[in-house]
């Protein structure tokens, strides 16, 4: 996909595939083996069921950046990001994606459900 300068442009996957192993990563695994096999159940089972409600969409922008300092980053407009990491990052770059993801209403309503029924599974 090619971004025109200031343009927001809409973005969505036809599909977005989880991937249980990237969640018990996030989770802090550090290797597969790590986790028990009730665990990597559980893990499946919510990923599979995460695919079915998803529905991401994104608008993106392409940008330019005036200025990078080891504290962080300057837009062209005066949006300003500060942060090492965004500083590392964005070092040397003239430009930047700037963008606003959902994953969509049914995957956040579950979320909430499950939250307010104090339901981890």
């Amino acid at each position: 996909m090619r971004l025109p300068l200031d343009h927001v442009v809409a973005w969505q996957p036809d599909r977005l595939a989880i991937d249980p192993w990237t969640v018990l990563r996030l989770a802090r695994y550090r290797r597969r083996d790590d986790a028990p096999a009730a665990v990597w159940d559980a893990t499946r089972a919510m990923t599979a069921r995460a695919g079915e409600l998803v529905a991401a969409s994104a608008r993106l922008r392409l940008v330019r950046v005036t200025r990078v300092s080891p504290d962080g980053a300057v837009l062209a407009r005066g949006t300003a990001f500060s942060g090492h990491a965004i500083a590392r990052h964005l070092g040397g770059a003239r430009q930047a994606i700037a963008f606003v993801l959902t994953l969509g209403p049914a995957l956040v309503a579950e979320v909430v459900a499950l939250g307010e029924r104090q339901d981890l599974r």
